[in-house]
């Protein structure tokens, strides 16, 4: 990997890397424009991303005090307007005493940085911090659990708030187990994905981490190899660069990308607030 000395190391990047390294290396190493479509049909996969911005839009407002009556008036599409409403019904019943909506957080692994962007963090009455991520999905089931468990953001985000700390350089002043990530769906308001941390997990974690990325900063450019599984290439807007197919796939296969909806590849992280520790 070339010297990239601003580059952050994110939940989207190394999901990318993990997914196809080939696509890190043109996606972020020789930063070339996405020549195809994600998904067909591609009005209807635009559509919905705008839906899902929208909501998270709606969700920041709120977390930034503009009266919900205010913020509920820009939304005319009814399907939004029901996320938003189950928002507001899910959020009257959580009880915290500090919250932080779409701010940066920033870690290192063996001298490189590493970034998450939290939708919502909240310090909870308990003494017990929770990220929510919010997922919208064009599916008509949830997800399963399955899909998360192994994802870079379920590994990244609970890792770099344990490593905050907070006036006190030789210790963490949040405790591993005091952390949990939560996956909810306004479609599906009901069925939150929740996933505990822990400082065993925090230990693997960290290892799998400094491993994978030490591989990505020793790999000689040209070296990123293409996924095997070329299915996934339906869904990748870089797949005419590797001769793998024009025709996109269906957002609504069962093979599509979870998180092709809305994910950290849609986010500026320089323009973003940045909090270090």
């Amino acid at each position: 990997m070339p010297a990239m000395p601003d580059f952050r190391f994110s939940a989207q990047s190394l999901q990318d890397y993990v997914e196809c390294q080939r696509r890190f290396e043109l996606r972020y190493i020789q930063k070339l424009d996405w020549p195809a479509e994600e998904s067909s049909p591609y009005l209807e996969f635009e559509q919905f991303r705008q839906k899902g911005n929208l909501f998270h839009q709606c969700v920041n407002q709120y977390f930034h005090h503009l009266a919900p009556q205010v913020i509920e008036k820009q939304i005319e599409d009814q399907e939004v307007l029901c996320w938003w409403q189950n928002f507001l019904a899910f959020i009257a019943t959580q009880s915290f005493t500090f919250s932080t909506a779409e701010t940066l957080f920033q870690t290192h692994i063996g001298g490189y940085p590493v970034v998450a962007k939290y939708d919502l963090l909240v310090l909870q009455k308990d003494g017990n911090y929770t990220i929510f991520d919010w997922k919208t999905t064009a599916r008509e089931q949830k997800p399963k659990r399955s899909a998360f468990i192994q994802k870079m953001q379920t590994i990244i985000y609970p890792y770099v708030l344990s490593q905050c700390r907070f006036g006190h350089p030789d210790r963490n002043d949040i405790e591993p187990v005091s952390i949990t990530l939560i996956y909810w769906f306004p479609q599906f308001p009901e069925q939150p994905e929740t996933f505990p941390y822990s400082t065993a997990q925090q230990v693997q974690d960290e290892k799998m981490l400094a491993d994978l990325i030490h591989e990505i900063v020793i790999k000689p450019t040209g070296d990123f190899a293409l996924v095997e599984d070329e299915k996934r290439c339906r869904f990748c807007v870089y797949r005419s660069y590797c001769g793998r197919g024009e025709k996109a796939g269906s957002m609504y296969s069962a093979d599509a990308n979870l998180d092709m909806e809305f994910s950290d590849m849609d986010l500026d992280i320089e323009n973003v607030e940045e909090i270090r520790y």
